[in-house]
């Protein structure tokens, strides 16, 4: 087997992972209070927000799809839809120029090769 090929499968294989233990009870606890879970253990039925403070003040939303598989971030002065894609560690979406990289409680946005918004902490 491709050696490429494995490595991208066991990344994936912790991406999803890593979004399941989020989605456990209790795991979703610093989620908006609007998030409803499904009658089926772990699994959210609705989107869920998470509110990042970031450096030199600046606001970030991230309202991830059920299935973790895109989010749309709010920046204060627009929206960005994005997919997921392969990230070594934490979960990674990218959208156009951007990149929004979260790892446990803290976050940041990229635009090309450039961090634009950075040291963002989950509220």
């Amino acid at each position: 087997m491709n050696r490429k090929l494995l490595v991208g499968a066991a990344v994936a294989a912790v991406v999803v992972l890593g979004a399941t233990v989020i989605l456990q009870p209790g795991g979703a606890s610093s989620a908006n209070s609007s998030t409803a879970k499904s009658s089926q253990k772990g699994v959210a039925s609705k989107a869920l927000d998470f509110s990042y403070a970031c450096a030199n003040g600046v606001p970030v939303r991230a309202t991830f799809a059920p299935d973790f598989q895109s989010v749309r971030i709010t920046l204060p002065d627009q929206a960005i839809e994005m997919t997921q894609a392969v990230a070594a560690s934490g979960i990674r979406y990218t959208g156009g120029d951007y990149t929004f990289w979260s790892k446990g409680e803290e976050a940041f946005v990229m635009k090309g090769e450039d961090i634009v918004i950075k040291d963002c902490k989950k509220q």
